[in-house]
C-alpha cells in the first residue's frame, strides 16, 4: 500500500507542475506591478529578496488557484464533509489525496514567515495557513469547483506547519544570511 500511495503522489504531482510556466508568468506579472506601484507611490527601495519573494508568491499562489479552482469545471463538485478524516479510505489514492493536501501548504509555510516579520511567529503563521485554507474551501464550495472538507482544512494546515518547521530549520541552518532579513 506504502508504495502505491507514493506513486500515485509521484503521478498526481505531474498536474501541479504542469502550471508552473503560468505560475512563472503570474509571478513575473506581481513583480512588475509591485514595481509600478512602488515606483509612482514613492515607495522606497525595493530589495532583490523582495522581488524573489513576490515572484515566488505569484508562482505559489497561481499554481495553486489552478490546482484548485481553474483546472476544474465551475458545478462538477458539490457538498460539504465534515466527518474528520473521512476522506481517508483503504485505497492508495485516498492516502495520496491525503498527502497531497499536506503538500500542498508545505510551500506557504515556508514563504509567509521570509515575507512577513509577524508570521515568523509559528502561531501566527499555522493560524494565515489555516484561514487560507478555510477560504480555498469556501471559495471551492461557492464555485462548486471542490468539495468543502474539513479534512482538508486540517491537512493545509499541518502542511503549512510543517512548511514554518522547514523556516525555522533553514533559520536555524544559516538561511537568514539572505531570505530571512528585512
Amino acid at each position: 500500500m506504502f508504495f502505491k500511495t507514493m506513486q500515485n503522489i509521484a503521478v498526481d504531482m505531474l498536474e501541479p507542475l504542469s502550471y508552473l510556466p503560468y505560475g512563472a508568468a503570474a509571478g513575473i506579472l506581481l513583480v512588475m506591478a509591485t514595481e509600478i506601484r512602488r515606483r509612482c507611490c514613492g515607495k522606497g527601495t525595493w530589495t532583490k529578496r523582495r522581488r524573489i519573494l513576490c515572484f515566488l508568491y505569484g508562482v505559489y499562489f497561481m499554481v495553486c488557484a489552478e490546482q484548485t479552482f481553474l483546472s476544474r469545471e465551475p458545478g462538477s463538485r458539490t457538498g460539504v464533509d465534515w466527518q474528520l478524516f473521512g476522506t481517508i479510505g483503504g485505497s492508495a489514492q485516498s492516502y495520496a489525496y491525503f498527502v497531497e493536501n499536506i503538500l500542498l501548504c508545505i510551500p506557504l509555510g515556508i514563504l509567509l514567515p521570509y515575507g512577513f516579520r509577524r508570521l515568523q511567529k509559528p502561531q501566527y503563521c499555522i493560524l494565515a495557513g489555516m484561514l487560507f485554507s478555510v477560504a480555498l474551501e469556501v471559495l471551492q464550495l461557492v464555485t462548486q469547483r471542490g468539495h468543502f472538507q474539513v479534512d482538508d482544512i486540517v491537512t493545509n494546515t499541518l502542511g503549512t506547519a510543517i512548511g514554518w518547521g522547514v523556516f525555522w530549520w533553514l533559520r536555524r541552518k544559516g538561511g537568514e544570511n539572505y531570505l530571512s532579513k528585512s
